[in-house]
Formats: structure tokens, sequence, C-alpha cells
């Protein structure tokens, strides 16, 4: 009779969680980013606490409404939610990168040029990064110089075939460094989110998976970026100079480009220092647990983990001519 209760209950529980309001969704998102992720919350409240319209040195400014992150979320449980915020944090991520460039402009508006485009590359609760752009090509012009094999998940919707509005092709260089900063400010709540994980799940197998999975999915978007970031250069450097010199000289690009590459980098190694440590401590508590480059198993379930096209991407990246591309950005 217990046992029929407690299955009941358990029914009753998920039965509430699936039926939650759009509503009851994103008072959860928004309670869980506030609570877990100081980084993921100032993004996305910044967004929305700041207008579309602005008025910057005499001129209207319009950037249309405001995009509901609801619209970015799958699911209703809060395992699905916590898994959802990447993808939120990442999306906003973009948006505050458009919108509050305009906001920085106010403050400083004799940089204003409405021929001009700008990016606010947000780096931490204390620093964002305003660029002004410089001319560019559009990024599937890389594409003959990328070799089949390094043409990993990302390639086909960032170089090519691509679509013509995506902002690596409008934006080129800027574009991808917006995807760049994107997946890492992503990455980095799904790490912040490990205090979720650990107060609010029974910590078995199957919650960690799900925190491995967000993170395995967009870590190594790092060294995918940083591998067409630099191979746009060392092409335009060869067929168009004249681009080349203009981005090498934006002071802010370089420091924003400098800024979150070692942040992204950073935060890899810390989740793989955490990764295995909560695999050891699955170890010690009889779990059998194994990674191999393509899949981390826990019993007999496994997740894919994207290692193999990290660890090809990071042999590329070691050659000198990229070596040489990385010192010139510094």
């Amino acid at each position: 009779m217990i046992q029929l209760v407690l299955m009941l209950c358990v029914v009753v529980s998920s039965g509430v969680a699936q039926h939650r309001s759009r509503a009851q969704i994103k008072a959860r998102a928004w309670q869980l980013l506030k609570q877990y992720d100081p980084n993921g919350y100032k993004i996305v409240k910044s967004y929305y606490d700041t207008p579309a319209s602005f008025r910057v040195a005499g001129r209207s400014v319009s950037l249309g409404s405001d995009v509901d992150f609801i619209a970015f979320m799958n699911g209703a449980t809060d395992a699905d939610i916590a898994k959802d915020l990447n993808t939120v944090v990442h999306e906003v991520c973009h948006l505050y990168t458009h919108r509050l460039a305009y906001k920085a402009l106010q403050k400083n508006p004799t940089l204003y040029n409405p021929r001009k485009r700008y990016s606010l590359f947000f780096i931490d609760e204390k620093d964002s990064i305003l660029v002004i752009q410089t001319k560019t090509f559009p990024s599937r012009e890389i594409a003959p110089v990328v070799p089949e094999k390094l043409r990993t998940l990302r390639f086909k919707n960032y170089i090519y075939p691509s679509q013509p509005n995506q902002g690596t092709q409008l934006e080129g260089v800027y574009g991808l460094l917006d995807e760049l900063n994107a997946y890492y400010q992503g990455t980095k709540n799904s790490m912040n989110l490990y205090q979720y994980y650990i107060k609010e799940t029974k910590q078995a197998p199957a919650d960690w998976f799900n925190f491995f999975a967000e993170i395995d999915a967009t870590f190594f978007a790092y060294h995918e970026f940083k591998f067409y970031i630099l191979k746009y250069l060392i092409w335009g450097q060869k067929k168009h100079p004249y681009i080349f010199q203009g981005i090498l000289a934006n002071r802010n690009f370089r420091k924003a480009y400098n800024a979150i590459d070692s942040g992204f980098e950073a935060l890899i190694k810390e989740y793989f220092a955490l990764k295995a440590q909560i695999l050891e401590k699955l170890k010690q508590k009889g779990h059998k647990v194994r990674q191999t480059e393509r899949y981390t198993f826990i019993d007999n379930r496994g997740r894919g983990n994207f290692l193999q096209p990290y660890k090809l991407l990071r042999a590329e990246l070691s050659k000198p001519a990229y070596l040489r591309m990385m010192k010139l950005l510094r």
C-alpha cells in the first residue's frame, strides 16, 4: 500500500511538472538563472531591461520587438528547464550583442555612424567590449580551404552552405566571434548550474548525464569557431589584404577575441577536471564508468561526448600558420 502511494505521488508530481504554464516555465527559468548563474542572468536581464529603440547622435534607431526566450525552450520539468538554459543564454547573448551595442553608443555618440555595424561582446558580469565592425567578406569564402575531415558539426550552418542572412555571412569574422561568444556564455551557464545538480537533484547517473549532455554538446564549439576565425584571417591576409588589415587594426576586436578565447579555454579545463571528479565519485559508489573519444559510459548507458572533433581541431590549431595568426591577434 505504501509503495502504491509513493508511485501515485511520483506520477502526480511528474504530471504537475509536465503541465506548467508558459508563465510558470519562464518563472522557474528566471529563478534558476538568478540563483545559480549570475553571469547568464546578467545577459538575459540586461537584454530585457534595454529598450529596442534608441536616440543616438540625434538619430532614431529601432531594433524591433523583444524576443521571448521561451521560444528556445522545449520542456516543462526542472530537468528540461535546466538543460534548455544553455540555449536560452546562447541565443539571448546574440540579442544582447546587437541591442546593447546601441546603448553603449548612447554614452559615446561620437562613435556612431549609421553606415557601420556594431557589436557589444559580453565578457562577464563586469565587462563588455564595444566593437565597431570594419569591412568583411562572407565566411563561406573559406569553405574551399577547409578539408573535408575538418568540416565538423557546425560547418554547414555557419560556413557553407549556410544561409545568406546568417551573421557569419553578413558580418564575416565579427559574426564568427559573436558565435564563439554565444557558445562560450551558453556553456558557462551549464557549468554554473553544477550547484543546481548538487542541491536539487538526487545526483544519480541520469542527473549527471543531463549535466554532461549540454556541456558536451557545446564545449567543442570553442575549437570549431577558433579554427574558423583563424582560417578566415589567414584567407583574408592572402586574398583580401585591405580587409585583413582593417580587422587586425581593430584593437577592440582583438581585445574581445582574446578575452573570449582565454575564458572559454579555461572553462573547458575546469569542466574536464570536474567531470573526472564526478565520474570518480560515481565509481566509488559502485557504478562502472569509462570514457572513449566518442562516448561517456555510466553502467550500461552511453552518451556522445564530442572529444573526437575537439582533439582533431586542437591538433590542427597547433600548426605554425595558426600559431602565427594567434600571435598577430595579441
